[in-house]
């Protein structure tokens, strides 16, 4: 079992102050990682938001996350204030999701990685500390080519670090001159596919 909590917004076109502060070095001291384009496949379920399924990129198995506790404006950074979300995810390679039952979305991520044992210390992002939390900028392309833009903390560590590791994050990340973020759409990948998926949006 692993633990997170998270923030994230969505955006239907690219966020262009975000983007530009995201990777400005004047502003990071460290470079933002990139990934190769990756696709990864969610259980179609517009009945609920609190549960998702999904197969990773190439990895094996089923991915399964489930929300745990969502404490209402329980992150207060600046322009990454909003609702902090507890989720634990688990892995099965027996279990198994119909084709016709998945939304594949492809993502290009870059990512910023902080390391919060003692504050907030941005690291490379390949390095792996014991608590910390990524933050992700993410364009996004739906099956019907729709494209849209995320901007995400994910913490990880313990169930009682990850939420004290989320604000650390996203303190520190407020206090380097962070842009106001444009309207959008604040919510989880589940939330977001239920209303892509079900015509909410």
């Amino acid at each position: 079992m692993q633990v997170s909590a998270e923030i994230r917004w969505f955006w239907r076109e690219e966020p262009a102050a975000v983007v530009e502060w995201f990777h400005d070095r004047r502003l990071h001291p460290v470079s933002a990682g990139r990934e190769d384009e990756r696709v990864d496949c969610y259980l179609h379920d517009v009945n609920q938001d609190e549960l998702g399924l999904k197969v990773r990129g190439n990895k094996p198995g089923i991915e399964c996350k489930g929300l745990v506790e969502r404490t209402a404006k329980g992150v207060a950074a600046g322009p990454f204030t909003g609702d902090l979300e507890i989720w634990c995810k688990w892995s099965s390679t027996s279990l198994n999701i119909p084709a016709h039952q998945l939304v594949c979305v492809s993502k290009r991520r870059a990512i910023r990685k902080f390391d919060t044992a003692n504050g907030a210390v941005e690291v490379e992002s390949d390095q792996r500390p014991g608590s910390g939390c990524n933050v992700e900028l993410t364009e996004l392309t739906l099956p019907n080519g729709a494209r849209w833009w995320s901007l995400g903390f994910e913490a990880f560590g313990g169930l009682e670090t990850v939420g004290q590791s989320l604000i650390r994050a996203a303190g520190e990340l407020a206090s380097r001159s962070a842009p106001a973020l444009p309207e959008g759409v604040e919510a989880s990948y589940p939330a977001w596919l239920k209303s892509q998926t079900s015509g909410e949006d």
